[in-house]
């Protein structure tokens, strides 16, 4: 895993349909319950555009951006 790969590190949001089409082997229930548990967490936060059709977008919280260093890290050991 490259860092261009930590999708979510963007500073802009991304869009349900965006993460599953990126993460190989994903399916819509999994991903679902990953990202409410990244949220429940405080590592994301969910953001609902009310257009039609429903706009659902994630983006990492500072929490979630303390952990780029670490994963940054592993990267480089693997």
């Amino acid at each position: 895993m490259e860092t261009r790969d930590f999708r979510l590190a963007m500073d802009h949001p991304l869009r349900f349909s965006s993460l599953l089409r990126d993460i190989p082997g994903a399916n819509k229930q999994t991903l679902a319950v990953a990202l409410k548990e990244l949220e429940e967490i405080g590592l994301l936060e969910k953001t609902t555009i009310k257009l039609k059709p429903l706009h659902i977008e994630y983006y990492l919280t500072e929490r979630g951006r303390s952990f780029i260093p670490v994963l940054q890290q592993l990267e480089h050991l693997g």
